[in-house]
């Protein structure tokens, strides 16, 4: 895909495409022939720094193997670009190795390939920071898990997001892989989701309450967290969750989106 965007000359596609293979394990003459490519487009936008390091690169690579299978005409080109004035200039000096840049652009080249995945609004249900993971429910039938990672590194439960997601089979079990994320400001999945703004029912000496009118539950977690009081008005979001041990579906409050004293 990376030569493909070269060839058209769609240089900040190519360079994340290109961004996101280093990134994937490559071995062999593919890898080197890659780099060779990549380190050619760095070169053509002046990222002389970049280019001397996968150039570095390819040379400890061809060294290790001890032979050499390309043509003599392609290790030739190749070596041309090594006598380029950039190239011998001590004032550019090589990055060392380029994994920031592949990190950088990484995330480019995945918008890329799944630009056409249209996007489905999700809640984030539960978070796990022990495993690193966080569970979303789009409806009842669609949810997963992904990593608390990348731009998702501080997601919380109640937080709403726009996914783009991939159907796919293990061990005969089908899920959904997260290949795209970002925040939602404007929508919620209405059909698991409802915001409230009603008054909290606090039973004399429970640590549960409910809102009112609706009657919706508010468990001890969320009372405790927000110090909700008897009587008190607020906003809250609602999640609509299986109950396992009543066979059935319920609504509970999951966060409160603002106070009113």
């Amino acid at each position: 895909m990376a030569e493909c965007f070269a060839i058209e000359d769609k240089t900040q596609e190519a360079l994340a495409s290109y961004c996101k293979a280093f990134l994937l394990p490559t071995q062999g003459e593919l890898a080197i022939h890659v780099r060779e490519s990549f380190a050619r487009l760095l070169a053509k936008i002046r990222m002389y720094p970049e280019a001397k390091a996968e150039i570095e690169t390819v040379e400890k690579s061809r060294d290790k193997k001890d032979k050499i299978k390309k043509t003599k005409n392609k290790r030739d080109e190749y070596f041309e670009l090594s006598e380029e004035d950039w190239y011998k200039s001590d004032l550019i000096r090589s990055t060392g190795n380029n994994k920031m840049l592949y990190t950088r652009f990484a995330g480019r080249a995945d918008a890329l390939l799944w630009a056409d995945v249209p996007e489905q609004i999700a809640i984030v249900t539960h978070v796990d920071t022990e495993r690193g993971l966080f569970f979303f429910a789009v409806d009842r039938k669609i949810g997963g898990k992904h990593g608390v990672k990348g731009l998702l590194s501080r997601v919380k439960v109640g937080d709403i997001l726009a996914l783009k997601l991939r159907e796919e089979v293990k061990n005969d079990m089908k899920g959904w892989k997260v290949v795209g994320a970002r925040y939602e400001k404007e929508k919620i999945p209405k059909d698991i989701c409802q915001i409230l703004d009603e008054t909290i029912q606090i039973p004399y000496g429970r640590d549960f309450g409910f809102f009112k009118p609706s009657n919706i539950y508010v468990g001890p977690d969320i009372v405790k967290k927000y110090r909700l009081y008897d009587g008190q008005r607020v906003r809250g979001l609602a999640l609509q969750s299986y109950n396992k041990a009543k066979a059935e579906w319920g609504w509970k409050v999951i966060s409160i989106m603002g106070e009113d004293h």
